[in-house]
């Protein structure tokens, strides 16, 4: 097997590798979105040609490889998005990881991170590399909304920027709850927290949904409409940081909001609604099953170092 750069000869055979990949992952989950723009994708992997990796046998394309690197100090990370990687076997995605991986490594990324389509069998070869499950990406569609009542004396409100501290004390909450086992994510500090909730609260298209009790702010969640990107369909939201104050759980709020919260971003033309959660916080798992959302794709990561 040989693996070098990108040619220009290669580009036509990855593009419809790529175009491959997507629609056996639509065909497999049907909230896999198939759609691939081929000149849009065809200039993106000329422009990014020195870091996409390409592995032949006999002459033939049979796997490419493309990490974005990303990030600065230990957030530096190389991102294999679901159009990133090609593989026909194993094999191949191991041959292409050992070059791809120091060109990584050299350039400042220890942490490599990829997604696959949910699916064991489509976890497999990343885990033979060391790399593990991390997050789920889920979704459902904005149909057949209920709109179940928060409990008496509860209010709606809309929030943003002015509400930054109420949103990060129930981003807390959210942090609390993940350092327990088995999930033991350590604490990024709240200086972390307020930087990356001011930034997405100042976005105007951000919708911050609140619920407050007595005049205070007892839970929150945000949603906000997703830019195009690979296996996600049109009219796209995600939700996100959902959380309820620990004294007002298992009241039945955290439904009622995410209730409200689709059904606002199906007003404004939403057509499917995107959510994650970390593969160890078992509650969230129960809690987004339940609802009706469903695994799309998988990420996957691993820290590049001594043991």
């Amino acid at each position: 097997m040989d693996v070098a750069p990108l040619s220009p000869e290669d580009v036509d055979a990855v593009v419809t590798r790529i175009a491959r990949r997507l629609r056996d992952d639509a065909r497999r989950n049907h909230l896999v979105a198939p759609a691939l723009d081929r000149a849009t994708t065809t200039d993106a992997l000329r422009a990014a040609a020195s870091s996409v990796w390409v592995a032949r046998r006999g002459g033939v394309v049979v796997g490419h490889l493309y990490g974005a690197v990303l990030g600065d100090g230990a957030d530096r990370a190389a991102w294999v998005g679901p159009d990133g990687s090609s593989c026909d076997d194993s094999e191949t995605l191991a041959s292409l990881y050992a070059v791809a991986g120091r060109e990584w490594i050299n350039a400042g990324a220890t942490r490599h991170v990829a997604w696959a389509l949910d699916g064991a069998a489509h976890h497999a070869p990343w885990l033979e590399l060391g790399f593990a499950r991390s997050s789920v990406r889920a979704s459902r569609r904005l149909t057949g909304q209920r709109a179940r009542p928060l409990p008496v004396g509860y209010r709606w409100r809309h929030g943003g920027i002015d509400h930054l501290d109420a949103a990060v004390m129930l981003g807390r909450e959210i942090d609390r709850v993940q350092a327990l086992g088995p999930s033991f994510l350590l604490d990024a500090g709240e200086e972390s927290l307020r930087t990356n909730l001011a930034d997405t609260l100042d976005d105007p298209e951000t919708i911050h949904h609140l619920v407050e009790y007595g005049g205070d702010v007892v839970a929150q969640a945000i949603i906000f409409p997703l830019d195009p990107r690979r296996g996600s369909f049109d009219d796209s939201w995600h939700l996100s940081t959902v959380a309820v104050a620990r004294e007002h759980q298992h009241r039945g709020i955290a439904t009622a909001l995410v209730d409200h919260a689709l059904a606002d971003a199906r007003a404004r033309g939403g057509q499917i609604m995107e959510t994650s959660w970390r593969v160890t916080n078992r509650d969230a798992q129960r809690f987004w099953l339940h609802y009706g959302f469903r695994p799309t794709y998988v990420r996957l990561q691993r820290r590049v170092g001594s043991d």
